[in-house]
């Protein structure tokens, strides 16, 4: 029986993300990316592992694609394409008027648009590993945990 791998990934924006690809790959490199049960992540690794595995494992893309799919993502302007999306008179006027609504909302719509394409957390229910994204509520401080299958 091989043992059962738990892989956390790290916070810290796309600087994360991009060295998380690196974690992929070297464990690939190794034989060990096939022996991971359970992925963590917050932030940014969250947001690479839910399309690393929306990516190779839902979709059956291999690594090495996807890797330069996010690497160009992450590399082509995405500030640029934020700011553009944020120009949206609607978005504007949002951003301008809404307290509740920023930037951040608008990085979500364009990363929905180009990275995850309307796919929700549900869709990876049935996929190996676990994904499991690690959040912290700014209002009062509370962790809370997201899987396909529950929110604690």
């Amino acid at each position: 029986m091989s043992e059962r791998i738990g892989l956390t990934l790290s916070g810290g924006g796309f600087r994360a993300a991009a060295f998380h690809l690196g974690v992929l790959k070297g464990l690939a490199r190794v034989g060990w990316l096939d022996r991971v049960d359970v992925v963590s992540g917050v932030s940014g690794g969250a947001m690479l592992a839910a399309a690393w595995l929306l990516a190779c494992r839902k979709q059956g893309m291999g690594l090495e694609e996807f890797e330069q799919r996010a690497f160009a993502f992450m590399t082509s302007r995405f500030k640029w394409r934020l700011a553009w999306a944020s120009l949206h008179p609607r978005r504007l006027w949002r951003c301008m008027l809404d307290r509740t609504y920023s930037l951040t909302e608008v990085m979500a719509e364009v990363m929905d648009r180009e990275v995850y394409r309307g796919a929700t957390l549900g869709a990876l229910a049935d996929t190996r590993p676990t994904l499991v994204v690690n959040a912290t509520c700014v209002n009062h401080g509370r962790n809370w945990r997201f899987t396909p299958a529950f929110i604690r």
